[in-house]
């Protein structure tokens, strides 16, 4: 399934962002959480080409009291997959054991409705394309074991 939050009658809507506090968000709820971002977050909107709400998705986390970094390392907690992510980075995180989680996950812990630890066990969001990168280098040569 997608991230996109898409209603029965077919047209996009755009993602309400939560503000810390308000309408059941919890404040602080990411604290010392380190996140990195893959892919594009058209329902977030702004940005544009491979940079499509990226910057909303990092100023969510950060609202919230995470930290959002460029690279999956060691110190990284989670991924979080967007449309069309990177095969490199996915591929690192698989390998890391660190969880990939998308947008709605975050908003269900931003909302109390989910902890870190739940969006942690839960299966990986499904992935149908990645993206073809910067001049072509996100690409897999063999995407069967996604």
């Amino acid at each position: 399934s997608s991230t996109a939050v898409v209603p029965i009658s077919g047209k996009k809507t755009k993602f309400q962002m939560p503000r810390p506090g308000q309408n059941g968000a919890i404040s602080g709820v990411l604290d010392g959480q380190r996140f990195v971002l893959t892919g594009l977050f058209p329902e977030l909107g702004g940005g544009g080409g491979l940079n499509l709400g990226k910057d909303k998705m990092k100023a969510l986390i950060e609202n919230f009291g995470g930290r959002v970094t460029g690279s999956v390392s060691g110190k990284t907690n989670f991924v979080v997959v967007g449309k069309d992510p990177g095969a490199n980075k996915v591929g690192k995180a698989t390998a890391k054991s660190i969880p990939l989680v998308d947008l709605l996950a975050l908003n269900r812990v931003i909302h109390g409705q989910a902890s870190l630890d739940d969006i942690s066990s839960e299966p990986a969001p499904r992935i149908t394309n990645f993206s073809a990168g910067y001049k072509g280098n996100g690409l897999l040569k063999n995407t069967a074991e996604w």
